[in-house]
């Protein structure tokens, strides 16, 4: 189990200050379901890094910005599956920042303890 706080860095090296929450780095497997052609379709992804706010996700998919999914995790060290609804707001070679768009209170907790180690 790997977990480190970072702070993430731009392509030039740079810390970037505009995060609403510290990164914790991690290495774990997301179920990712969206909706295709009104279907619930799974796509496998793989994360190495999450805060309060969202999670880098690396999925073998093209899906758009903006596409809204449905997330499910369990973090390292934890029995308590997390589901959370999500949207893509940045994608780079299969690797989709999302932001949490509804994250339940206990599950936030556990996000906010990652980066406190």
């Amino acid at each position: 189990m790997l977990m480190q706080v970072q702070n993430a860095r731009t392509a030039s090296g740079k810390t970037r200050d505009n995060r609403r929450s510290p990164r914790a780095k991690i290495s774990m497997h997301v179920k990712v379901w969206r909706r295709v052609k009104g279907k619930k379709t799974l796509v496998p992804g793989f994360s190495k890094n999450i805060c309060q706010d969202g999670i880098a996700v690396f999925m073998p998919a093209e899906i758009p910005i903006h596409e809204k999914l449905e997330l499910q995790f369990t973090l390292p060290g934890s029995s308590r599956e997390i589901m959370v609804q999500a949207i893509v707001r940045r994608v780079h070679n299969l690797q989709y920042g999302m932001e949490f768009t509804s994250l339940d209170s206990l599950s936030k907790q556990l996000l906010g303890a990652l980066a406190v180690r």
